[in-house]
C-alpha cells in the first residue's frame, strides 16, 4: 500500500514548484501529503502481528485522523478538475 500511494503521489512529492500552481493547489498538495501520511501510519500498525493498548490506541487515532481527512481526495480532484477546464478554456 505505502508503495502504491507514493507512486500516484510522485507528482505531488516532486519538489518541484510548478510555475502557475495558485496557492490553493499548493495547500490542497500539502493536504494530500498529509493524508498520505496517516495512511502510511495506519498501514504499519494494521501490520503488526501482536497489539498491545498503546498500539490500540494508536490504532484508533489514526482512524479517527483518516475519518476527519477523506474528504481531501475530494476536494483535491474537483480541484484539479476545474484547473484543467480552464486551462483548456484558456488555450482555446
Amino acid at each position: 500500500m505505502t508503495r502504491i500511494l507514493t507512486v500516484n503521489c510522485a507528482p505531488i512529492l516532486n519538489g518541484s514548484k510548478e510555475t502557475g500552481q495558485t496557492a490553493a493547489e499548493t495547500a490542497s498538495d500539502e493536504m494530500v501529503i498529509g493524508v498520505v501520511q496517516v495512511l502510511c501510519e495506519f498501514s504499519l500498525l494494521v501490520s503488526q502481528r501482536n497489539h498491545s493498548d498503546q498500539s490500540l490506541k494508536a490504532l484508533n487515532d489514526t482512524v479517527k485522523q483518516l475519518d476527519k481527512m477523506k474528504s481531501i481526495f475530494r476536494a483535491q480532484k474537483m480541484l484539479k478538475s476545474a484547473t484543467a477546464k480552464v486551462h483548456d478554456l484558456l488555450a482555446r
